[in-house]
């Protein structure tokens, strides 16, 4: 790095580092498959919260609140800033000293950023109309965010030192406090207002946890050093703005829905849209924890980071393809579920869930630019996806309704994924991933769903049938990667194979 780089001083990791250690991948690994199972218990856990919330809203209000919740995510997304991006890949290249000093800075900046944000999105929902009580929803929604912004700001210093299981737990503390708290009120006909709090008590149990996990790693007091804030804010513009990019334009369906379609079309594709939104989340809780081995191995050896990123292409194609599968099988199930009067977004969710698969691999591509530090091309790709989805909004949505809005999800989440492959590669065309996995994956998800057509058995076993045929046909093929399952058992490190060699 340079010496004008904000995060320079002391850039020589400390001796014996696990990220240069042989149990780095491995950890990784096993951290990934942790970090995915919690996530998977806080997504049953909503399920108990979920058919509560949107029963006792209707479709009508719960469009409603979704467009608010979008707003605030729309917030947290642009005001973090890259931040977090750039505290886990710098935090893999300096110094214990940096490490502190950046953590600081990082903290305070984005609580600044973030207070920042809920002030102009509460102005925005003032001005386009929305009504007292989305208004003051926005606030209070924008109160639960800033929780969550300090929790995720400690919650950087463990993944970066591969804590992954910690983060992991955390996440399913904030989750189980917010379900309990959803149930509470929806019992006790609480109004909508007192709805959009939930997140602040959930948010600052997590935030408890996690800074007395981080207190030894990072401090806990949030930095003022306007100096070092504009070099941060200067070395993240790039990054800041892929990011706000990223999430305006996966949620711009959702904000331009009203002003296009009927308000039952808009609740609709909210249904539809919260299911993809949860899972959506998956790949960027299974990818992120790659990001400070592969910000070490750009450093110092890219034979591993080319290795590293065909294994994560691999992984990201077979879990994404899987996703997409049982997403479409089990959206009669996740529909009836969460309304009684939803059956139109039964095809939405499943026209929708062809962004998982879409999703994973560019994720993938995402976070090969983020550790090589193309900010501008991480730029380019977001800007060209969120103008295609604009277009494909306008275009889709007044003659399809629900189904045009998903279409047009679709349309933006490909156009992103091509964007990042061609300028990844024509940055580094040694980092072309092998295809050899696509046949084998494309032919396990097609016998998969011949088996489902064929079965005629009830939805609830269909998903056993989709999952079973799936992974028995990968296995079969020898699709999934052998470093995957000896990392998974615990063997990796005692596996000096010329792959795993290369992923340490």
């Amino acid at each position: 790095m340079s010496t004008s780089h904000p995060t320079s001083a002391g850039i020589d990791p400390p001796v014996g580092d696990l990220l240069d250690s042989p149990e780095a991948g491995g950890t990784v690994i096993r951290g990934s498959a942790i970090r995915a199972a919690a996530y998977s218990v806080t997504i049953l856990l909503s399920l108990a919260s979920a058919p509560l919330l949107t029963r006792y809203l209707g479709i009508v209000d719960f469009g409603r609140y979704t467009q608010v919740v979008s707003l605030v995510a729309l917030v947290g997304a642009a005001t973090e800033a890259g931040l977090g991006a750039l505290g886990m890949r710098e935090y893999a290249v300096i110094s214990a000293d940096a490490r502190r000093r950046l953590a600081r800075n990082l903290l305070g900046l984005r609580l600044v950023l973030t207070v920042v944000g809920v002030a102009i999105a509460a102005a925005f929902a003032a001005t386009a109309g929305y009504g007292t009580t989305l208004v003051l929803g926005t606030i209070v929604a924008g109160v639960g965010l800033l929780t969550y912004v300090a929790q995720s700001a400690y919650a950087v210093a463990l993944a970066a030192e591969l804590r992954i299981g910690w983060v992991a737990i955390a996440d399913v503390v904030r989750q189980v406090v917010l379900v309990a708290l959803f149930v509470v009120l929806v019992l006790a006909g609480a109004s909508l207002v007192l709805v959009f709090a939930v997140p602040i008590a959930a948010g600052a149990v997590a935030l408890l946890l996690t800074a007395w996990l981080a207190r030894r790693s990072v401090p806990l007091a949030p930095g003022v050093d306007l100096r070092a804030w504009r070099a941060i804010l200067r070395e993240t513009l790039p990054l800041a703005a892929s990011g706000a990019i990223y999430t305006a334009y996966f949620r711009l369906v959702i904000l331009m829905m009203p002003l296009l379609a009927s308000a039952w079309q808009v609740g609709y594709f909210a249904l539809a849209f919260r299911v993809t939104e949860v899972l959506m989340v998956v790949p960027f809780v299974l990818l992120s924890t790659l990001l400070p081995v592969m910000s070490r191995a750009a450093r110092d050896d890219h034979v591993r980071l080319r290795f590293a990123l065909q294994r994560t292409f691999e992984v990201s194609a077979i879990a994404g393809v899987g996703m997409t599968l049982v997403t479409a099988v089990g959206a009669p199930l996740a529909i009836a579920v969460l309304s009684d009067d939803g059956g139109p977004a039964v095809a939405v969710l499943q026209l929708q869930s062809l962004t998982l698969a879409i999703g994973f691999l560019s994720i993938t591509a995402g976070l090969a630019l983020v550790t090589l530090r193309r900010s501008r091309e991480l730029v380019v790709a977001n800007a060209t996806a969120l103008g295609v989805t604009v277009v494909a909004t306008v275009a889709l949505v007044p003659l399809l309704g629900a189904r045009g809005g998903a279409l047009a999800t679709i349309v933006g989440e490909s156009c992103l994924m091509i964007a990042y492959a061609v300028l990844l590669l024509r940055s580094h065309p040694d980092l072309r991933p092998s295809l050899r996995i696509v046949p084998r994956v494309l032919l396990a998800a097609a016998l998969a769903v011949l088996a489902v057509v064929l079965s005629g058995v009830a939805p609830l076993l269909q998903l056993a049938i989709v999952v079973t045929v799936y992974v028995a046909v990968l296995v079969g093929l020898r699709a999934i990667p052998r470093e995957l399952v000896q990392a998974l058992l615990g063997r990796l490190p005692g596996r000096a194979t010329e792959g795993s060699t290369a992923w340490r």
